[in-house]
């Protein structure tokens, strides 16, 4: 187990220190008969900066992972450590209390109060932190400026367009300074031109030291990211740059080489694609 560790651990910087760290983890739903293992017993190291996609179709277990890692539910067995901190059995308050401080959260449907404004979406989080009202407003406003929305952050939702309002939803997932970024396919909503568009946002917050883990079952999403991880009934089954795990070479632990050059267009260490 640890040799499948270490090289788990190995695409990000030797300077870096693990954010996610994952341990035979383990997930069952239901009992006796009517059970269903929906993770089959996993290990799994993020390191702080990752910019990681974990990529598979439905049934595979990839949205009961992307459950475990924000803080939405608990592991069956094993262990999860989220920055540092064992957050495998924690209470529902505590867990609440770990995704409001740690996770930013940015879903396929928005999840936008359609009565409030842009601006006041993204305030929200920062409500349930506690923070005054001009701290409120200085923060979100700020958000909303680093997705490019200042000019909208005081329209709703249904006065923007669907790339726009996946934008406030970034915004939103900012605005608490997380220490990852957890997008569950978000741009499952969105035409080509927006999608491309919000996931070259993820790829500027990687390049400036964010976390981001990325869920999709889009091959194309998936290898924007410098790492890309699949999953196949309930197992990790490739893990590694993603010109390996696409390529047909690499696609296991043992196999696979961060030193290999990136796909063409791709820029590993910013994790954006480069001119078509």
């Amino acid at each position: 187990m640890r040799k499948e560790l270490e090289v788990r651990s190995s695409y990000g910087s030797p300077n870096t220190s693990p954010v996610i760290e994952i341990v035979g983890l383990r997930k069952t739903y239901g009992e006796g008969e009517a059970s269903v293992e929906a993770i089959r017993g996993i290990d799994l190291i993020v390191n702080e900066g990752e910019f990681l996609s974990v990529m598979a179709p439905s049934g595979s277990g990839k949205s009961t992972l992307m459950h475990i890692i924000g803080c939405l539910d608990t592991p069956t067995s094993g262990s999860y450590r989220l920055a540092g901190r064992d957050v495998s059995h924690l209470d529902e308050a505590e867990l609440a209390s770990i995704r409001n401080k740690y996770i930013g959260f940015v879903f396929q449907q928005f999840h936008l109060l359609r009565h409030l404004t842009a601006l006041s979406n993204v305030e929200l989080p920062l409500v349930y932190a506690g923070l005054t009202p001009n701290e409120r407003r200085m923060r979100a406003t700020e958000a909303l400026r680093r997705v490019g929305l200042t000019d909208r952050m005081y329209h709703r939702p249904t006065q923007l367009s669907g790339g726009q309002q996946q934008r406030v939803a970034i915004a939103r997932a900012l605005v608490t300074d997380p220490t990852v970024i957890l997008a569950d396919e978000p741009t499952g909503n969105l035409d080509s031109a927006s999608s491309e568009e919000v996931l070259g946002w993820f790829g500027e917050f990687h390049r400036a030291g964010r976390t981001v883990v990325l869920i999709t079952h889009e091959p194309d999403v998936a290898k924007v990211a410098s790492r890309v991880v699949r999953m196949r009934d309930g197992l990790i089954v490739g893990d590694g740059p993603p010109e390996l795990v696409f390529g047909g070479t690499g696609t296991t632990i043992d196999g696979a080489n961060p030193l290999v050059p990136a796909i063409k267009g791709f820029d590993s260490a910013s994790g954006k694609l480069g001119p078509k």
